[in-house]
């Protein structure tokens, strides 16, 4: 089977090795969340590995961020053994963001981790990382996707003022404007306003 090849997209003076990787930059963006693209490379086990994103929070720590498809496995591979011996090595997170921005908990990597083991972590906008960790109440909160075994938050969270009051209208404008992103002609994102209704 032939991969599609990914298109390189130039967004805010960098060029992207995806049109995948420019769309979490501006869901970054109108979350405001301080990036850096790919600023700096590591040995990781003797194995070369430039992680896509290092988010830079208020409180002066990091995390890092990896990129990949919808179709690649979120708990097996090269990839996740890149992110979690980073993890182990700099002392920073590391999120492994797997397909486009939606409402869903994504795999998370943190130093001394059991091999095989993962935190989920999901986006909100109520805390300075723009991020947290989920606990027994929000994996209850999910269902799993059959397709890409994603745990997708359902039921009522898919109603708009249940999502706006539990990860924030920034987060949910955030999906918005990195999905409707255009990128063509050298045309710039701009955020998407979702109407503020009680």
């Amino acid at each position: 089977m032939i991969q599609p090849r990914a298109i390189q997209t130039h967004y805010k003076g960098y060029r992207f090795r995806s049109r995948l990787e420019a769309r979490w930059a501006v869901f970054f963006d109108v979350l405001r969340i301080r990036w850096d693209y790919e600023p700096e490379g590591y040995v990781i086990n003797g194995t070369p590995y430039l992680p896509d994103f290092k988010l830079l929070h208020p409180n002066d720590e990091s995390t890092f961020v990896e990129v990949k498809g919808a179709d690649v496995d979120m708990f097996e591979g090269k990839h996740v053994q890149l992110a979690r011996g980073l993890a182990d090595q700099t002392g920073s997170p590391v999120i492994l963001l797997t397909g486009i921005p939606t409402l869903r908990l994504f795999n998370c990597f943190t130093r001394g981790l059991d091999e095989g083991a993962f935190k989920a972590v999901y986006f909100d906008d109520h805390t300075p990382k723009r991020y947290q960790v989920a606990d027994e109440y929000w994996f209850q909160q999910t269902e799993l996707c059959e397709d890409t075994g994603a745990q997708i938050f359902g039921g009522h969270m898919r109603t708009e003022r249940a999502a706006r009051k539990s990860f924030g209208l920034g987060v949910l404008n955030a999906i918005a404007s990195a999905r409707a992103a255009r990128f063509e002609h050298g045309e710039s994102p701009t955020e998407v306003d979702l109407p503020k209704r009680d």
